[in-house]
This record gives C-alpha cells, sequence and structure tokens, in this order.
C-alpha cells in the first residue's frame, strides 16, 4: 500500500491504495479498464481540488478559508465591489459569500460601506488587515500557478489555455444530449 504524505497523495492514490475486494465489491475497475479518470470534467475538478489543498495547507495557520482567501485575492485585484461582483469573480455562490463576508467583516479583514450613487447597493473593500494579510500571504497564489506551469512549456500552456476557452464557449451553449 502507497504511503500518503498529504491529504493530496491521499486523493490521488486512492483507488491505487483500495485493496482489491473492495474495489470488486464496489464495482469498480482498473484504471486501465475505466474511463472515469479520463473524463476531463473529472481531471479538471481534481485538479482543481489538489490545486485547493495545498493552497489551504498554507491558509490555516492564517486562520483563513479558501473561499475567504478567494474574497482577498478578488479585492485586491479589483478593489470595492459588490457582493454579487465578488461571487461571479470568486467562483462562489452569493448566499454562501454573504456569510464569508459576515466572518471576514469580524475578523476586520474586510468593511461594507454604501455606494454613494445607489444607496441599495453594499460595497466591500479589503481593510487595511485584510490587505496587510494579503501581501503577507498573496505569493501563495502565485507559488501554485507557478508549481502547476513548471510542468509544461510556455507552449502547452498557451494551448491549454486555448482549450479551456474553447470548451467554456462549448458550455455557454448550455445543451446536453
Amino acid at each position: 500500500m502507497a504511503k500518503c504524505t498529504s491529504a493530496i497523495d491521499f486523493h490521488l492514490n486512492l483507488a491505487e491504495t483500495m485493496p482489491e475486494e473492495s474495489k470488486e465489491k464496489n464495482g469498480m475497475k482498473n484504471n486501465s479498464e475505466s474511463t472515469f479518470g479520463n473524463l476531463i470534467p473529472y481531471r479538471i475538478a481534481q485538479l482543481s481540488h489538489n490545486t485547493n489543498l495545498l493552497i489551504t495547507d498554507y491558509l490555516s495557520p492564517h486562520h483563513l478559508t479558501l473561499p475567504q482567501w478567494r474574497v482577498l485575492v478578488v479585492l485586491s485585484h479589483f478593489g470595492k465591489l459588490g457582493i454579487g461582483d465578488i461571487a461571479k469573480q470568486a467562483l462562489t455562490r452569493q448566499s454562501t459569500l454573504s456569510r464569508v463576508i459576515d466572518r471576514m467583516e469580524d475578523q476586520k479583514l474586510v468593511k461594507r460601506t454604501q455606494d454613494d450613487s445607489n444607496k441599495r447597493l453594499v460595497l466591500v473593500s479589503l481593510s487595511n488587515k485584510g490587505r496587510e494579510l494579503y501581501e503577507q500571504i498573496g505569493p501563495i497564489s502565485r507559488s501554485a500557478h507557478e508549481l502547476l506551469s513548471s510542468a509544461l512549456t510556455e507552449e502547452e500552456q498557451n494551448f491549454l489555455i486555448q482549450m479551456f476557452d474553447k470548451m467554456s464557449n462549448k458550455l455557454k451553449e448550455g445543451r446536453l444530449s
């Protein structure tokens, strides 16, 4: 059985480490016989999940969750935004994000203000403490990007981005057979 040294190893080696009788009992096939591991949405989700696990390991000493980190990143790049705009950029549901921002406000990482031109709109921005925390641990996301990018040549990276764009455009059609 392979030794798992991190949560990422655990997820990557789950099928490898599962006893054969458990695989058979649960109707699992070997990776060579199964196309599950080759499904593009699964592979993208797996890569995202494993990247998130890696980042989360660095966030926990700062008492930050991944959704809170995403808010810090979005606000540091875009400045003051409404919750709906933050949710779109952070790839999070607005209802979930409201609770995340409530906790961040309690931690003094963000502040809410009313929009001058639209009194119904509440804008969220980084506080000084939030900005300092982002600057302190901001290199984490760059390191994750560099780690992933280092596996590919520049040409492969450009090709991958083109393929993601192509698949994203296809998804916008929104039709399943």
